[in-house]
């Protein structure tokens, strides 16, 4: 059992930790546990107490499973995770891809309470009277999740009681629809990208045949290549997009973490070199 005390509820949150401790004591089960100042952190690093918190805990994580060598890290997202992320997401605007479920396992993430609602939870654990504590956190709206699980949900639920099967099934779809477009980007990626000299590049002629949702995951993939730390932006794409359609043959961009993508006479180059004459900036 691994455990981070943020640090954000005082006595509360110290009351959380030496829950966990009792309950691995209980089972026998080793338990690591670390107390990180989550609002100390969200300063540092310009982050909201949630991304500071979420970075934390998976920091942690992978470190306790890196020295142990464990290939699994199990943590409790439920159904209705999915459907509050949908909710998010929807309103905050995105696309196809990011509409998509929340994976069920990524790397050595797994997720095995994501078929069940949260609802299903508390009833098992109401009916065998098994312990637990609640974070206070969780009944602010201030937090936006906590105000869509609160305030958007009940509201929509009034229209139809059933709506969050509804959105699951619609998730279902959508994850459909995405695993066929990766697919195709994968494809395509494996086909036509060449790799040399520390350029990744790509023939413009093919990748304009493409449909633009795979484009937009070609271009995505290609820019993580050169960078993986870099997490493209869809104005990042729509400046490569501008490159590609531009009548000069010779036409570059800088991009943040150095990365410069250049068209030149049939094909667009992704490197880390840096051009003399550079024409459009991210």
């Amino acid at each position: 059992i691994v455990h981070v005390n943020h640090m954000l509820r005082g006595s509360e949150s110290d009351r959380d930790e030496d829950f966990v401790k009792g309950l691995a004591d209980r089972f026998s089960v080793p338990c690591y546990v670390k107390k990180i100042n989550v609002h100390d952190e969200a300063r540092k690093f310009g982050k909201s107490i949630q991304h500071a918190g979420r970075d934390a805990r998976y920091r942690f994580f992978n470190e306790i499973a890196d020295t142990l060598h464990f290939n699994k890290i199990a943590i409790a997202h439920t159904l209705d995770d999915q459907v509050e992320t949908f909710l998010i997401r929807l309103v905050k605007g995105t696309g196809i891809r990011g509409l998509s479920s929340i994976p069920i396992k990524r790397g050595r993430i797994i997720r095995p309470f994501l078929m069940i609602y949260r609802s299903n939870i508390e009833e098992y654990i109401n009916g065998r009277a098994i312990a637990f504590v609640s974070d206070s956190s969780n009944s602010k709206n201030q937090y936006e999740r906590n105000f869509v699980r609160r305030e958007i949900l009940p509201v929509i639920e009034k229209l139809n009681p059933a709506v969050k099967d509804k959105i699951i099934s619609l998730l279902r779809d959508i994850s459909t629809i995405n695993i066929f477009l990766e697919h195709a980007a994968d494809e395509y990626m494996n086909k036509k990208k060449r790799d040399e000299n520390d350029e990744i590049t790509i023939d413009v002629h093919s990748f304009q045949g493409l449909n633009e949702e795979v484009k937009y995951r070609v271009l995505l993939r290609l820019l993580q290549e050169v960078e993986p730390e870099f997490f493209p932006l869809r104005e990042h794409i729509c400046l490569i997009e501008k490159i590609l359609k531009g009548k000069r043959p010779n036409l570059s961009a800088t991009f943040p973490r150095g990365i410069f993508v250049k068209k030149t006479y049939g094909r667009i180059i992704f490197t880390k070199k840096k051009e003399k004459n550079t024409y459009l900036k991210a």
